[in-house]
């Protein structure tokens, strides 16, 4: 059994499958399903429903009784999808943020969860290149693919329904799935963000969250924009259980705009005996949680918070000069403050060592 699953974990079809995925991409050539079957000790029917899943996800092919990686490139995969459409779109950008991500803020030994943004595929890439001895958590395809083809990375894949358009695993599955595990990093990679103060901010969809809680002035508030809402309740779920979370986006995306879907409320507070940095996550009014899953809407505002706020900090291809001109609701003096710590500009590529 592959190092990473507990032999009880067999019952478990979510675990079973990523076992399954591991004994097949570290085999060269065709793995029969009679070994698996008594590897896994169950029925051959439910080991045919198992590679049809994988199957449908484009991870596996299989024939009369036998099962081998599907030997394509990602491209190939995801020909013609909207995914492989974004993945081209400031590429040179995602890049540089990218490589950043990977060597400066994640470390040997982190549990690190990612959504399924293009910029999310190339942090784990550069991971992965670099050799880095993380644990990852997605619901991202061509970044899970990339790592078992690539490393011997513990990667865990998350369920839910698979999106050709997100080329990823969506829904409120995804969520539940991780609503029990800690990470030490959050990777999330929005369509859009927008940077405003706290007055400003009380205008928005998260005001009335806003004007329930104790906040100084000096709050600058993130609110965080997606395309859709597939993949909202596992965002949220990636943030609430994160110790520190990065926030990836080229310069185009400050003040676009789509669902929103998070507010992170980042607060400095004055340097005291005792005193912390903290940062707070609002959702959208009408998330309830239900058995740790995020569920929208319900006949009732429900705010949650992280137990314990994450450090946040925002990766981006854009200068100070552009971030501020794009972020207009923010006093100066506060977005100074909030950008010395929570803001790190990628103009120009980092040399590889």
């Amino acid at each position: 059994m592959p190092k990473r699953y507990r032999e009880e974990e067999s019952t478990n079809p979510y675990a079973r499958r990523m076992a399954i995925l591991d004994i097949v991409f570290s085999t060269n050539g065709p793995v029969r399903t009679s070994d698996l079957i008594a590897r896994f000790k169950i029925e051959p029917n439910l080991l045919a429903y198992d590679l049809r899943q994988l199957e449908e996800m484009g991870l596996v092919e299989r024939g009369y009784g036998w099962v081998r990686r599907r030997i394509a490139a990602i491209e190939d995969i995801f020909a013609g999808s909207e995914y492989l459409a974004r993945m081209g779109r400031a590429r040179e950008a995602k890049e540089r943020i990218a490589q950043y991500i990977a060597e400066k803020l994640i470390e040997a030994g982190d549990q690190v969860v990612f959504d399924a943004g293009t910029t999310a595929f190339l942090v784990g890439r550069f991971l992965v290149d670099l050799k880095k001895d993380v644990t990852i958590w997605t619901n991202n395809l061509p970044l899970f693919l990339y790592a078992l083809a690539h490393s011997n990375m513990v990667c865990n894949l998350v369920g839910g329904t698979a999106s050709r358009a997100h080329a990823a695993l969506v829904g409120d599955m995804a969520a539940y799935q991780i609503a029990n595990v800690k990470f030490d990093v959050a990777v999330v990679t929005p369509k859009g963000l927008i940077l405003q103060d706290l007055e400003k901010a009380m205008d928005g969809p998260f005001g009335d969250e806003l004007a329930n809680k104790e906040l100084d002035a000096s709050t600058v508030c993130l609110t965080l924009f997606n395309e859709d809402s597939a993949q909202h309740a596992y965002k949220r779920m990636m943030v609430q259980n994160a110790n520190r979370v990065v926030i990836a986006l080229d310069k185009e995306k400050f003040a676009a705009v789509g669902h929103a879907f998070l507010l992170i409320a980042s607060v400095r507070r004055e340097a005291q005996p005792g005193a912390v940095r903290t940062r707070g996550a609002i959702l959208p009014r009408g998330a309830v949680r239900s058995r740790g899953l995020l569920v929208e809407p319900a006949a009732e505002q429900v705010e949650i918070e992280i137990g314990f706020p994450p450090e946040v900090t925002v990766v981006t291809d854009a200068t100070l000069e552009e971030v501020k001109e794009r972020n207009p609701d923010v006093e100066e003096k506060w977005f100074e403050e909030w950008a010395k710590h929570s803001l790190v500009t990628v103009t120009q590529p980092s040399s590889r060592t």
